[in-house]
């Protein structure tokens, strides 16, 4: 009698397994294209965010977007995503750049720092030191005295090199894909670049 009752009790219990795993993939199905567009539609605003004179955005390379402003789809800039290592995991970021090669913003999109001391290095006070910088000037001070430009937060180093790292990294990828459009352009006769300054987030 009892080796029947356990393999009822099995049965039952391997039913149950069954039947939440099937639970659980079909939530995960149904949630999974709604979570997708709602992170599409925060990394557009976030692209708005980071370079605001541009109102339209075409891919133009891994991890880079050519921001255009008004009907004749001036070149105003560039959205990067950046990434490096921090004291918990990646620290990715998304990076606003004009067409002087300064940064117009930085935003952190996601990280797996400690919070507390951690977190300071991703607040907007830590964040604004990019704006207006320049890819030389993307060390923190206590790294390169000389061109340093960015004060790390006390008892937050790793993470402010880390996010410092990030930015570095987004923008050597707007390096690259800029250096291959300029080797395009000038080996095409007739072809002409229009130039035009623009000027958070750190804003």
């Amino acid at each position: 009698m009892k080796s029947k009752n356990y393999f009822v009790y099995g049965f039952l219990l391997l039913a149950v397994c069954v039947i939440s795993g099937a639970a659980l993939s079909f939530v995960s199905n149904v949630t999974a294209p709604a979570i997708k567009n709602t992170e599409r539609e925060n990394l557009i605003r976030l692209q708005k965010e980071v370079l605001p004179e541009a109102d339209l955005f075409e891919d133009a390379g891994e991890d880079v977007k050519q921001g255009f402003a008004g009907k004749d789809k001036i070149p105003v800039g560039k959205v990067v995503l950046g990434s490096a290592r921090g004291y918990g995991g990646d620290v990715n970021v998304i990076v606003g750049i004009n067409r002087k090669s300064e940064i117009t913003a930085v935003k952190v999109l996601s990280h797996k720092e400690t919070p507390g001391l951690g977190t300071k290095a991703l607040t907007y006070e830590f964040l604004k030191q990019f704006v207006s910088k320049k890819s030389d000037e993307i060390k923190l001070k206590k790294d390169d005295p000389a061109k340093g430009a960015i004060d790390g937060i006390t008892g937050a180093t790793i993470t402010s090199r880390a996010v410092t790292k990030a930015v570095a990294d987004a923008l050597l990828k707007a390096a690259k894909i800029s250096s291959a459009a300029d080797s395009t352009t000038s080996a095409t006769p007739g072809n002409y670049r229009i130039k035009r300054s623009s000027g958070s987030v750190a804003k």
